[in-house]
């Protein structure tokens, strides 16, 4: 396939949900491609780029004369940016990476030919910096890949000019449990300024310094390297992004770049199922130098450079809708009852049909049934008042009654969960411990002064019975 379908498509989405899980996503009117969204505050290029918790953390980067440890929010769901705590260690071309919800920002420069291995790890729920065991191999132009809780940095550059003499093919894992380094089988052919993502545990290591063409992957459970299909464009400082097979098909996007000093507009798209490129799209902006993040299979590249060698420097964010994305939600509010003059709504939003909706108080659930294309992934996101029903600790999914791990969004006075599933004719059940109560909390109150009225009546007819 050469080109990408064109279709009109409807996304609807509730204006109230504020969780991550639900990003907001624009679509184009004839095809699902790319958008602008609002610019990132610092223009700024080789910044590093992480998500945690459905928000994009920009950290660091350079203007070309100075190193920024700006440290910017962004939050898809307002299209809006906040200023965090800023990097201990001012530097630009670092390896990124985020294990437990927290970010590593590793290696790079800290100013010309001035390379550093230092480790620090940023902790988005407490807005703090803590400083780890450092990289052996001090460093730059690398990325930070994650399997099974462990980063690996893999090749980048560690010496002066000639570029060709610059370049490493070292590979060193560090662990994050531990807090250790082990150094791990070399990339075969060293390369820096290179795009990289992991698909199903495998690191894919893709083109590099100066307009390489290489596609250099590498297995952690083998420690062992094998190529794969060269990119269609040889690019350096592209940057890379992977969709899950949740809300689109599993594919490596390999985005902007620059060919001889230039900045390039190109979406190349690999599938590592069968080891096959295609084009997508050109991004609206042509970049080089840029960070690239993925939510919910939604991908955003955000700064760069748009011109050439360096100027101008751009804080550019747009959005990238894959060709395949699953296009239409439905939003739907279910009447949960009424109590105490208060009317309570359950929200879904999903690419199911959803029907059969019911709220048991007395077994503390909601259920409802859910509806599908057969192999085809489905989700849901619910939305529950916690006055209606909540959950101490835990709270429990069954998908026709097999139980399912949500992930859990508190905002306000509302709880979000989100899951997915494969498609069919299903039933849902969602499970808490805390439910209202199935009389209105002034019922008890009403009986006993019903009670007591009753018992006064009963008392003064006593007193008033004339004797016989």
């Amino acid at each position: 396939m050469n080109s990408f379908r064109s279709a009109t498509v409807l996304l609807v989405f509730l204006a109230f949900l504020s969780a991550p899980l639900l990003v907001s996503v624009a679509l184009a009117a004839e095809e699902k491609s790319w958008t602008t969204l609002e610019p990132m505050p610092t223009k700024r290029f080789s910044l590093g780029v992480a998500v945690v918790d459905g928000k994009i953390y920009a950290i660091g980067g350079t203007n070309g004369t100075h190193r920024f440890n700006v440290n910017e929010m962004y939050d898809p769901v307002t299209n809006t940016w906040h200023t965090k705590a800023l990097l201990p260690t001012p530097r630009y071309d670092f390896g990124i990476a985020v294990v437990e919800n927290k970010i590593y920002c590793i290696g790079g420069s800290t100013g010309d030919w001035e390379y550093t291995g230092v480790n620090e790890v940023y902790d988005p729920a407490t807005d703090t910096w803590e400083t780890k065991t450092s990289m052996p191999t001090r460093r730059n132009g690398i990325n930070a890949n994650v399997v099974d809780g462990k980063i690996y940095i893999i090749g980048g550059s560690g010496a002066r000019y000639p570029a060709s003499e610059s370049l490493l093919d070292v590979n060193e894992v560090y662990d994050v449990a531990t807090d250790t380094w082990e150094t791990k089988k070399p990339i075969p052919t060293g390369v820096n300024d290179y795009a990289s993502a992991v698909v199903d545990n495998r690191i894919y290591i893709m083109g590099g310094a100066v307009e390489v063409t290489l596609n250099q992957i590498y297995d952690p459970e083998t420690d062992t390297w094998s190529s794969g299909v060269p990119l269609p464009a040889g690019v350096d400082s592209a940057s890379a992004g992977a969709t899950t097979g949740e809300l689109a098909l599993k594919r490596i996007y390999v985005i902007g770049g620059k060919q001889n000093l230039d900045a390039v507009n190109l979406t190349q798209i690999y599938d590592p199922a069968t080891d096959t490129w295609v084009s997508g799209p050109a991004m609206l902006t042509a970049r080089y130098g840029l960070g690239v993040a993925v939510i919910n299979d939604v991908l955003y590249a955000i700064g760069g450079i748009e011109g050439w060698i360096v100027y101008p420097v751009s804080a550019a964010n747009e959005q990238y809708i894959p060709a395949d994305y699953i296009g239409k939600f439905y939003s739907q509010s279910f009447d949960a009852g009424t109590w105490e003059d208060t009317q309570y709504d359950v929200f879904v939003v999903s690419n199911s049909t959803v029907s059969d909706f019911g709220f048991d108080a007395d077994g503390a659930r909601v259920l409802f049934k859910i509806e599908g294309e057969p192999e085809t992934r489905g989700f849901c996101n619910v939305t529950i008042p916690k006055n209606l029903l909540d959950a101490e600790n835990t709270w429990t999914v069954l998908v026709d009654g097999i139980s399912v791990t949500p992930i859990v969004n508190k905002e306000g006075n509302y709880t979000t969960l989100h899951f997915t599933y494969s498609h069919s004719t299903k039933a849902v059940e969602i499970i808490g411990t805390d439910a209202i109560p199935e009389f209105p909390s002034w019922t008890p109150t009403l009986l006993i002064l019903i009670v007591l009225a009753v018992t006064v009546a009963i008392y003064k007819r006593k007193l008033t019975r004339k004797p016989n």
